[in-house]
């Protein structure tokens, strides 16, 4: 008897519990949190985990043309369908215009289609380079530079819209190209500099001093965006590596 009023209690508190609405409700927020914390572990999983140690490992590069062929090559044995790098520096003196053009214009001949975003604001230097064969360049839709497979974002697009809205721009055409290079040479004072390190996977740094290397780094490490290299301007205008491909 005593058994028989045990059991019943039992079905009845088992009853109270999972056959109310609140207990329904609680379970499905329990269960969404549980799937939202395992779509975030996966994600962060698979995003590259860079190391902002990365800038005290030093290289060379040398000879005109022979870096950007280099970089090049680096990306390329990255594999994957898309990529967007970010090639970031902490001054002007740090990245001369030429390197991100010759990296774009090595990718179009290699028939990869090629997106060169500038945000070089003070002086617009990639429209003045392609200027002559380019559009207005009012919107933030790509113009072409006269090259084949290979199309621009100049910087004055940015400067009259008054906002740095690369992040939404890199997501929204990724899929179009396959690579997208984001030429940033002062991103070590930008103000947008953090919007702008999460706005791509991958990260090429240029700088004069070390310190100037390892703000960049550790900015691009907290945006988990992957340094694949660190360089020095040599005098005569050649990159110096200052960092290895990893």
């Amino acid at each position: 008897m005593t058994q028989a009023v045990l059991v019943i209690g039992f079905q009845g508190w088992m009853n109270a519990i999972f056959g109310s609405t609140l207990t329904y409700l609680l379970l499905g927020v329990f269960f969404a949190g549980v799937l939202v914390l395992m779509s975030f572990y996966l994600r962060s999983s698979k995003s590259p985990k860079p190391d902002p140690k990365d800038a005290d490992r030093l290289n060379s590069c040398q000879g005109s043309g022979d870096c950007e062929s280099k970089l090049l090559s680096c990306l390329e044995s990255l594999g994957g369908d898309s990529k967007t790098v970010l090639l970031a520096a902490a001054g002007l003196d740090c990245l001369p215009v030429t390197v991100p053009i010759r990296i774009a214009i090595l990718s179009s001949e290699k028939n990869k289609r090629c997106l060169l975003i500038d945000l070089d604001t003070k002086r617009d230097a990639v429209w003045k380079s392609f200027g002559p064969s380019s559009p207005s360049g009012m919107s933030a839709f790509a113009a072409p530079s006269g090259i084949r497979n290979l199309s621009i974002v100049p910087a004055h697009y940015f400067e009259q819209n008054k906002q740095m809205n690369i992040a939404s721009i890199a997501r929204n055409i990724q899929k179009q190209y396959d690579l997208i290079l984001i030429n940033a040479p002062y991103l070590d004072g930008h103000p947008d500099r953090k919007m702008i390190a999460s706005s791509a996977r991958y990260a090429f740094v240029f700088a004069n001093e070390p310190a100037q290397a390892d703000r960049l780094a550790k900015l691009c490490a907290a945006s988990r965006c992957k340094i694949l290299s660190c360089y020095k301007m040599q005098k005569n205008g050649t990159p110096s590596a200052s960092g290895s491909a990893q």
